[in-house]
């Protein structure tokens, strides 16, 4: 059996670590067109690629990704983002 939790602790421990590391860049950009801090988001979306080792790898980040569904499963993972 696979250990399911430490994978997910790898991939959120991934997108923690890469969302750190372009931090200022984002906070920086962020000051400069918003007047009021702390009262927008943004979603990334992170494509992760698991290999036999379980271990993570980073294929792309994409800033504000489609949530269009186009399947029964696309539905069902986006509509629970947003509820």
């Amino acid at each position: 059996g696979a250990d399911c939790k430490l994978m997910w602790y790898r991939i959120m421990d991934l997108c923690v670590k890469t969302l750190f590391a372009v931090e200022p860049v984002i906070a920086n950009r962020t000051r400069k067109v918003v007047d009021n801090h702390g009262v927008c988001f943004e979603i990334y979306g992170f494509d992760i690629l698991v290999d036999d080792l379980l271990k993570p790898w980073i294929l792309e980040v994409n800033l504000s990704p489609s949530m269009q569904a186009e399947s029964p499963l696309d539905w069902q993972i986006k509509s629970s983002l947003l509820s």
